[in-house]
């Protein structure tokens, strides 16, 4: 499986809204968190329909930021790393 790219983290603490290649990884996202193309069209309609829906933005963002502050801090990695061992 390959594992979610750091920098979506990184984009998701900045509260910015984020397109991401879909792999397995961002699968695990919500279309409410994140949009995914595979394909270049795809890529080009989501940054259309961002461009012209300010709110559209803001939920992602918003959607994004407030996952990553509430499951990948380093908090609860850390509570997931020991509780593995």
């Amino acid at each position: 499986m390959k594992k979610a790219d750091p920098q979506t983290f990184q984009i998701a603490a900045a509260h910015i809204p984020c397109i991401h290649h879909h792999t397995t990884a961002s699968r695990t996202a919500s279309p409410q968190e994140i949009l995914t193309f595979q394909r270049g069209h795809e890529l080009l309609d989501s940054v259309r329909s961002q461009l012209a829906d300010a709110p559209l933005r803001a939920q992602l963002a918003d959607s994004m930021q407030s996952r990553a502050l509430r499951d990948h801090t380093w908090d609860r990695r850390l509570q997931s790393f020991l509780a593995q061992t």
